[in-house]
């Protein structure tokens, strides 16, 4: 469990989990799945839900590979882009290109392998 480590309180993606104000309670944990990159490779329209932590904020960029909805407007956001498909397909591109160019696994073998190879 995350809260039996030394110094998570420090940690800025605990940040908002435990407070001491009982109104605020347990709150969820940031997370990055690759479904997000799964999706961008698929050229799918990622539909992000806003909220304190924008982890995809760190992998692309919002209005030219993602579009975030905030609570309570999903259905509306959804009928807008039905009717507007056409609109989205630049960012679609964006984020499939993105994952194309940056997050593949020669990519991450260049990234973080190969600089370590040659340390030794």
């Amino acid at each position: 469990q995350f809260a039996n480590s030394k110094n998570w309180k420090k940690n800025f993606a605990f940040s908002e989990i435990i407070s001491n104000n009982p109104n605020v309670g347990t709150r969820m944990v940031p997370q990055l799945k690759s479904r997000t990159f799964e999706a961008a490779a698929g050229r799918s329209l990622m539909l992000v839900r806003k909220d304190s932590f924008n982890i995809i904020e760190h992998f692309f960029k919002e209005g030219e590979d993602f579009i975030y909805f905030e609570k309570g407007e999903l259905n509306s956001k959804l009928s807008h882009i039905l009717e507007n498909y056409c609109d989205y397909i630049d960012i679609i591109n964006s984020a499939y290109y993105k994952v194309r160019n940056k997050y593949t696994t020669l990519n991450f073998f260049k990234d973080f392998i190969v600089p370590f190879a040659k340390e030794k």
